[in-house]
């Protein structure tokens, strides 16, 4: 298609992935049926895609619509060498084995299931390129970007070779609808504009790339491209910045297979002085090479404002995990002011996350019931002995940290189930991760369970039944 140079070179495999014809039996059938999965969903996309086009159609209205198909990153490694059926599972560093995935293996694609591909297939889908998503190397962050707009584009399906970055999207829709870019927005102030317009390659295909430089950074790794010339390294975490391998790259070099760091040494140093100046510019720096720790990092900012206390009511908008309070590995009370009805009610009164981990405060068989869901692993559940009356009360649990583990990463501790103030039952030992996922499950939630269900001991939406006053999170 032009896309590759027939002059490319296909460089080395990546390291850590083992060859297919070294793969048991079993693994094969795993790694199939993880890379069926991801393929019937690129089948769904593209039908998705297909019927949005064939309206566009219907209306007469396509050829003068701009459409832009993008992708995000390149192929993700984050499958590990084996994939995973719970990718909640890889973000605590306690990969699923071969054995666990082969029983449950008719559940990959399904709601019950969270599944990516294995580290192999990643290559493979970033052939010939180097390494993958996580990286800066052009398996990184090379993607296809496809744009039509048959009233304005009139050679289509031909390659466009400029340069260009995702930042210069925007710039390119405000250019061509006219539009100036916002100074503020609800009195917030907005950054300048970091990308360029790439509109002009529209209508000219050869026409010299606009754009003059672009860094990339991601978990410490960093590069970038400057006037046909690329620099980059990769990081190994937890290493030495100073122990980081530069590399250099033509243009014309599509794969990065001819490190010219050694030939053109002051080419190199030119762009390392770049990449800071550009780093500095964008507020890259101090670099951080942590992953999924950064998110648990209680100095890092998120959403939520750090608060000692937080008050939900029935039918709070589901909130985002990194917006909800950050309860992970912290002591904290929960605690639920309900009414309950003559005949009791059932149903969910707080809880967080879905089936592949999270936990959940819900009210079953007129008793009050606290499970905190391990991974999908394992359902740590304490339940009060005697039913609760009708009438108000405060349900509540106390959770107090033990201990921390890492890789994998995990918090052990102890719940406390109170009714009215009063110690009911207890449950020691529990295993809780340090975060769970958005794409796993879903944030917080009072008054029911939408989603997958946290626990196997109700279905979906359970909501509660009774009157729910308030709940409070309280952190130590």
């Amino acid at each position: 298609m032009g896309i590759i140079p027939n002059s490319s070179i296909l460089p080395p495999a990546n390291p850590g992935v083992q060859a297919w014809n070294d793969l048991s039996d079993n693994q094969k059938k795993v790694y199939c049926k993880l890379q069926e999965v991801f393929s019937g969903y690129l089948d769904h996309a593209d039908h998705q895609l297909g019927r949005l086009f064939n309206v566009l159609d219907e209306m007469k209205i396509r050829d003068n619509t701009l459409i832009i198909v993008v992708s995000d990153n390149g192929a993700s490694q984050e499958g590990l060498q084996n994939g995973t059926l719970n990718t909640d599972r890889y973000r605590s560093f306690f990969p699923d084995t071969i054995p666990e995935m082969i029983k449950n293996l008719d559940l990959a694609g399904g709601p019950s299931s969270d599944p990516h591909y294995p580290m192999g297939w990643a290559m493979a889908g970033n052939s010939p390129l180097k390494r993958w998503k996580q990286d800066t190397h052009a398996g990184g962050n090379t993607d296809p970007f496809i744009v039509s707009w048959p009233a304005k584009i009139k050679d289509g399906g031909s390659i466009r070779n400029q340069y260009h970055h995702l930042v210069d999207v925007v710039p390119t829709i405000l250019e061509l609808t006219g539009l100036p870019a916002p100074t503020s927005v609800n009195g917030v102030s907005q950054m300048p504009l970091h990308g360029v317009s790439m509109a002009y390659t529209f209508s000219d295909a050869k026409a010299k790339t606009t754009k003059k430089v672009q860094y990339y950074e991601m978990l410490g790794s960093r590069a970038i491209w400057s006037d046909g010339w690329t620099a980059v390294t990769w990081h190994k975490k937890d290493s030495s910045w100073d122990d980081d391998i530069w590399e250099l790259y033509a243009d014309d070099d599509f794969t990065q297979s001819n490190d010219l760091s050694k030939k053109h040494p002051e080419k190199l140093s030119q762009l390392q002085t770049l990449w800071l100046a550009e780093a500095e510019k964008y507020n890259v720096l101090p670099l951080d090479d942590r992953r999924f720790e950064r998110a648990a990092d209680p100095t890092r900012p998120v959403a939520s404002l750090p608060k000692k206390l937080y008050t939900f009511y029935q039918g709070t908008s589901i909130l985002h995990p990194l917006a909800a309070p950050q309860l992970m590995g912290k002591e904290h009370t929960i605690s639920a002011h309900v009414e309950i009805p003559e005949g009791s009610a059932d149903g969910v009164l707080v809880c967080s996350g879905g089936e592949f981990g999270g936990w959940s405060l819900f009210m079953k068989n007129k008793k009050l019931h606290f499970v905190h869901n391990y991974l999908k692993i394992q359902e740590f559940i304490v339940s009060s002995p005697d039913q609760i009356a009708a009438g108000k009360h405060n349900l509540s649990i106390h959770f107090t940290p033990t201990a921390k583990n890492s890789k994998p990463d995990f918090i052990t501790g102890d719940v406390k189930l109170l009714v009215d103030g009063k110690n009911v039952a207890n449950l020691t030992g529990i295993k809780s991760a340090l975060n769970y996922s958005a794409m796993t499950g879903f944030g917080l939630l009072v008054g029911r369970n939408i989603g997958t269900p946290v626990s196997q001991e109700y279905k979906v939406p359970f909501a509660f039944t009774g009157k729910i006053e308030k709940v409070e999170i309280e952190l130590k």
